[in-house]
């Protein structure tokens, strides 16, 4: 059924262009058309109506414009509304719009829980945009590459590939960022009223991490160089292969990253001092300065 409609919406493109493009992602985006998926949508436009750089800026400011244009209570049920709208209430739930935006499928949802929020329309207008351009920006890039520049779509591949054969160090990257994330939103609070405090955990917390790096590594350097060295270039293979053609033991290009890392920690801490000042000075002045507009 769904490929019927998708050839249905290809055809539409192909008989119409620009003007199919936006009326597509637009009722893609309010959900009248979502299950022909605006990544099929934009690709498709993409290497159709994009025959160079000018037509492809013009693609993504389409496209861009019709999935900002809509938005509609259409194809939700009210358990999934009201999860979402849950999501939406919390205090970080403004920014869902710009990073939902960029998330497939859930992309048009955002628009629900926007509207029952009663968020401003200039600020959804902003944060629909902002994550829609990304998105479709990167959809249609791909496609034009993919047809126009053989050796840009041979380093796309590349990189889905590693990050693909990755994915272990990926995954734990992004439950490092969540926790950090988490802990950041425990403190919210008191970062409004003293944001210097969030630049010294931020700046501290790196440095720990980045000295710790730099410890473990050079441990595991000094006692089993090898299985440490075959560890760390399969994550930085682009480093390994650069030492490798200049010669560089694997010991001291191992006692280099680890070195290197010390060192990032401890410039860290030395500067976290200089910037929690800069930003208390900054923020008592705005804090000044609205306090005095508001008294005029």
């Amino acid at each position: 059924m769904a490929s019927g409609f998708e050839q249905a919406a290809v055809h539409f493109l192909h008989s119409y262009g620009y003007v199919a493009l936006f009326v597509l992602l637009a009722l893609e985006t309010s959900m009248i058309l979502h299950f022909v998926p605006s990544e099929v949508i934009v690709t498709v436009a993409a290497a159709t109506l994009a025959t160079d750089t000018t037509q492809l800026v013009l693609v993504v400011t389409v496209s861009t414009l019709g999935a900002t244009a809509a938005g509609s209570l259409i194809g939700l049920n009210a358990k999934r509304r009201a999860r979402l709208e849950s999501w939406f209430r919390r205090p970080a739930g403004e920014s869902l719009v710009f990073f939902l935006r960029l998330v497939p499928f859930l992309r048009a949802a955002v628009s629900i829980p926007a509207g029952l929020a009663e968020m401003s329309v200039r600020k959804f207008t902003l944060y629909s945009a902002a994550g829609s351009l990304i998105f479709n920006a990167a959809l249609a890039y791909s496609a034009y590459a993919a047809r126009t520049n053989p050796d840009v779509l041979a380093e796309i591949r590349v990189v889905i590939a590693y990050a693909t054969s990755r994915w272990p160090f990926f995954l734990a990257l992004a439950f490092i960022a969540l926790v950090a994330a988490y802990l950041l939103y425990r403190r919210r609070y008191a970062y409004r009223q003293a944001p210097q405090l969030a630049v010294r955990h931020v700046l501290r917390a790196s440095a720990i991490a980045a000295l710790a790096s730099g410890m473990i590594l050079l441990g595991f350097s000094l006692f089993a160089p090898h299985g440490t060295y075959r560890a760390v270039t399969w994550i930085a293979v682009d480093a390994g292969q650069l030492a490798e053609q200049y010669g560089i033991s694997g010991f001291l290009f191992l006692l280099g990253i680890a070195f290197a890392a010390i060192t990032l920690g401890l410039v860290a801490l030395t500067v976290s001092p200089f910037f929690e000042q800069l930003t208390k000075a900054l923020f008592e002045r705005l804090r000044a300065r609205s306090g005095k507009d508001g008294s005029r």
